[in-house]
């Protein structure tokens, strides 16, 4: 049977065979495996930290340690943990197997247990053992969401073994996890320079496009590099992510070409690539690379990508009929649902638009943007009662999301007849339960305001005014807060405060048909008669163009078409 060190050792080659460079990831990619990186050779050191313990554990927890051990040898980490813990049970005070325990969960995604497991463990004295200490910490805080945490906790191995290179790579790949740009960058260079190690020069260009740094050199260095055929093509695509990621398109079509002529016969290559000039701005070279990728292998994301190209060629039928393909050929895909109702939207065909949004509920009734889209294409339809009940299912789908309060609130202020109650309520409640929200205050009180006038009150309630006075502190350029707050001074015959107030009213929002009304009337009870005329002149020139133009519709379209490709961020994700 082989020694406890020797069963050690084989898991530990089966760990590192486990590093690989990704090929591909979202947002900024990782080059190297993190956590592997991380307790990479730590159970070696911790068996050897027991070997040399000095204290003999209870012949049970021997046992159980000696039956572990055999499982781990054999890959079975999930049979192997609770022999550990009961060994830890048994026999608390010994250190080590507390560290391979930890380790363990750490190795099994546990990381909230492997904490707890690691609690009172002191870091071992030696110091081969105590940089292991430190990367189990940084492996398990990282893998809890703690990122400056574990890189607080690679410092501090580093610190230890500062001529270590591969833990100086760690450290500087923990660094960018804790988006720390400069100590990223700091311990990277020196590890590109001394060993021209691709994913050490990627890491390296990455944290300094994240820091806006130059990167001319870097991007050189590692173009120069000598790389055999297949880690070259994988090193390309990284390569051209990442320029990509980081603004540099037309960098990164030069790699993306590349790698496409080393393996013209990859669909996702000459998707890379026609991303990339998309993004650039190169439409018609995208077109031609996103149909290559069509023609080696068609897909929901390509057909996607080519409706956008079409949309910014201007040729909206051709991009209408690539988001049907995408939908077709992904049906249970969302977003693909979404983007093509939105482009219906974006060309004014309401109805088409509306059926897409219907069905699309229909098949994910739990989606809160798909119920906002029904809601705010029955809008733009002037089914007004379908698109208050529609956004209020929304927000009732979605409780924490401001997008239906938030259009609610825009939607029943544009409206000249008494705002629904229901609406009101959830606006209020949303924006007393979000106080940082002052847009969301701001249309709470200016509905509340709207109900008080429109009800005969003699002026508007305190806490109303509290409400808007509030909205207008937190967010001095929302217009909604200062034209509400101006109308309700003037009703409460606060002249020359209602006045400056709504002289920001109207130089946030110069067209605003009702801030010329209210000023006109300011003007008159100020005594400002050419004043006041020129307002009413300017009301009406406002309220010919809102008519003409339906103005007030195209800048909720506008604002929610912005919104919604945010939120799917219109860059297909690769096939």
């Amino acid at each position: 049977m082989l020694s406890v060190g020797a069963r050690r050792r084989q898991e530990d080659a089966r760990d590192s065979e486990r590093i690989r460079v990704s090929s591909r990831t979202s947002g900024w990619p990782s080059v190297v495996c993190f956590c592997t990186l991380l307790v990479l050779g730590l159970t070696t050191i911790m068996a050897r930290a027991q070997g040399q313990s000095g204290e003999a554990p209870a012949a049970a927890a021997e046992r159980l340690i000696s039956q572990a051990h055999e499982l781990l040898q054999a890959g079975r980490l999930e049979e192997a943990e609770p022999l550990l813990a009961r060994a830890v049970k048994l026999d608390p005070s010994a250190q080590a197997i507390r560290l391979e325990w930890a380790s363990v969960l750490d190795r099994l995604h546990r990381y909230k247990e492997a904490e707890v497991a690691l609690e009172g463990v002191a870091p071992p004295a030696p110091t081969s053992q105590r940089v292991a200490y430190y990367r189990l910490k940084a492996s398990i805080n990282f893998g809890a969401g703690n990122a400056k945490s574990a890189a607080h906790d690679m410092e501090r191995a580093l610190r230890l073994a500062p001529d270590d290179q591969n833990l100086k790579l760690a450290t500087g790949m923990a660094e960018i996890e804790a988006q720390n740009w400069t100590e990223a960058i700091s311990h990277l260079a020196p590890v590109f320079a001394a060993t021209h190690s691709p994913a050490a020069g990627l890491a390296l260009l990455q944290a300094q496009l994240a820091a806006h740094r130059d990167c001319e050199a870097t991007l050189k260095e590692l173009r120069s590099l000598d790389l055999p055929a297949g880690p070259k093509l994988q090193f390309e695509v990284q390569l051209g992510e990442l320029l990509s990621q980081g603004g540099m398109e037309g960098e990164a079509v030069r790699e993306f070409e590349e790698a496409a002529k080393t393996a013209p016969d990859q669909a996702d290559l000459y998707f890379n690539l026609a991303l990339a000039q998309f993004r650039g701005g190169q439409l018609d070279p995208a077109l031609e690379s996103a149909q290559k990728a069509k023609a080696l292998g068609d897909s929901a994301s390509v057909e996607s990508l080519i409706g956008d190209i079409q949309e910014a060629r201007a040729d909206s039928l051709s991009a209408v009929h690539s988001y049907q393909a995408a939908v077709a050929l992904d049906p249970n895909q969302e977003s693909y649902r979404l983007t093509l109702g939105l482009e219906l939207l974006r060309h004014g065909t309401f109805e088409p638009a509306l059926a897409v949004f219907q069905q699309a509920s229909a098949i994910f009734p739990n989606s809160s943007r798909v119920r906002v889209a029904v809601g705010l294409t029955h809008y733009f339809l002037e089914q007004y009662p379908e698109a208050i009940q529609a956004l209020l299912e929304a927000a009732q789908i979605d409780p924490s999301s401001e997008l239906a309060p938030e259009y609610l609130g825009e939607i029943q202020l544009q409206q000249p007849v008494t705002p629904v109650p229901a609406a009101i309520d959830l606006v209020c409640r949303y924006a007393d339960q979000h106080p940082d929200r002052a847009g969301m205050l701001a249309y709470c009180g200016a509905l509340q305001l709207r109900v008080e006038h429109d009800r005969g009150d003699a002026g508007p309630s305190v806490k109303v005014m509290e409400r808007l006075r509030l909205a207008a502190r937190r967010a001095p350029s929302d217009a909604t807060a200062r034209c509400a707050l101006g109308q309700a001074l003037g009703w409460s015959r606060q002249w020359q405060q209602a006045e400056a107030e709504m002289e920001e009213c109207l130089r946030l929002n110069p067209n605003s048909v009702e801030g010329h009304y209210r000023m006109a009337g300011i003007a008159r009870h100020l005594g400002q008669t050419q004043r006041a005329e020129k307002e009413v002149k300017l009301h009406d020139q406002a309220q010919q163009h809102l008519v003409e133009s339906n103005a007030l519709r195209d800048q909720t379209l506008q604002k929610f078409l912005y919104t919604m490709n945010g939120a799917d961020s219109k860059s297909p994700s690769a096939p």
